[in-house]
Order: C-alpha cells, then sequence, then structure tokens
C-alpha cells in the first residue's frame, strides 16, 4: 500500500532535494518516497510507500498546499 498526492494548481517554486529532505524527515529515510515534478519545473506529485494517518495527510497537504 502507498499513499498519493497530486498537484492541483501547479504553481510551486520548491526542489525535488528539498521536498525528499522534507518528506524524509517527516517519514523516515527507510520510508520509500517518490517525488514527482512536471517539465516546467513545479511540484506534481507526491508518493509515500506507507498508508499514512488522517494527521499524516494532512500534514502533507498544509506543507505542499497545491497537492489534493
Amino acid at each position: 500500500m502507498h499513499t498519493e498526492f497530486h498537484n492541483k494548481t501547479l504553481e510551486s517554486k520548491l526542489t525535488i532535494n528539498s521536498v525528499i529532505a522534507t518528506l524524509q524527515t517527516k517519514f523516515g529515510k527507510k520510508t520509500p518516497i517518490s517525488v514527482f515534478f512536471t517539465t516546467d519545473g513545479k511540484l506534481g506529485k507526491i508518493e509515500i510507500g506507507k498508508d499514512l494517518t488522517t494527521a499524516e495527510k494532512n500534514w502533507i497537504t498544509d506543507k505542499y498546499p497545491e497537492l489534493e
């Protein structure tokens, strides 16, 4: 199982390294994490390789409000 978040507004100025580092800090370095950016450099999608609690899901959407 895993949890996905997709960009709903395509408005972001993040880097892949900063997003991965933030997610690894929150979920640990052993949790599989995939971060996808669009061709124009905007955060497109995040996949976390585990089921998240409601609080964890809310943390993601609060941290990255362009995702749903």
